[in-house]
């Protein structure tokens, strides 16, 4: 699949399954909390799904896990990876995403959210 994003940058996406490598540099989970969606609120993007980058020396899934916790206090019960998106940059630098579907099992209340105001 391939698409134009808003800032007329071309995307490329493919879908993918747990046998899959996933090698992104960036991470996207589509968090599921008792059948809901489950977001969280950037202090300056407003809502969206947890994420962001894979960490030096750090592992995709181990990236998607820091990053659910950080930002909503999510302890996972699974997780699956369903897919991954290239945005193809101006400056031709690599911005690859590894996308998730986490089923959250509980909460750990946090007071530092990091750059986010918790969970939605």
């Amino acid at each position: 699949m391939e698409f134009l994003d808003k800032d007329n940058r071309r995307v490329t996406m493919c879908y993918k399954t747990n046998n899959d490598h996933p090698d992104g540099n960036h991470v996207l989970a589509i968090p599921l909390y008792q059948s809901q969606l489950l977001f969280t609120q950037h202090k300056m993007r407003g809502i969206e799904f947890p994420g962001g980058k894979v960490e030096e020396g750090e592992q995709s899934i181990q990236a998607i896990k820091r990053e659910l916790f950080e930002e909503t206090g999510g302890i996972p019960e699974t997780i699956d990876y369903i897919a991954q998106y290239q945005v193809h940059t101006f400056d031709n630098s690599i911005f690859k995403k590894d996308v998730y579907i986490v089923k959250v099992k509980s909460f750990e209340e946090k007071s530092d959210y990091l750059e986010t105001r918790g969970p939605l």
